[in-house]
């Protein structure tokens, strides 16, 4: 059985909230999104390679993109993709599941 889309979203707001509540000095002290969602998949991984041994990891995945129009990886949570600055240049921190 592999996990379900609802149930991955669930899983992930949960290590998002642990490290806004966890991880609070790093939030204020303006950090990097790689130091965010490094903490983010720490939280993350647990469960899913818990849940799911042998089968599932979780990785970290660092892109940086020129513009909307190279990326090479789709992205699909809404609003990730807004461009950023005049030049339309995009910053997306990742967090990969590999089976």
């Amino acid at each position: 059985m592999i996990p379900t889309r609802e149930w991955l979203k669930s899983q992930l707001g949960k290590a998002i909230i642990m490290t806004y509540m966890d991880d609070r000095d790093l939030l204020n002290r303006d950090a990097s999104e790689r130091s965010v969602m490094f903490r983010v998949g720490r939280y993350l991984a647990p469960v899913i390679e818990d849940d799911y041994p042998g089968r599932f990891w979780v990785d970290m995945e660092y892109n940086r993109v020129a513009s909307v129009n190279e990326l090479r990886v789709k992205k699909e949570l809404e609003g990730l993709l807004d461009p950023v600055g005049a030049d339309n240049s995009v910053t997306a921190a990742d967090l990969v599941s590999c089976a």
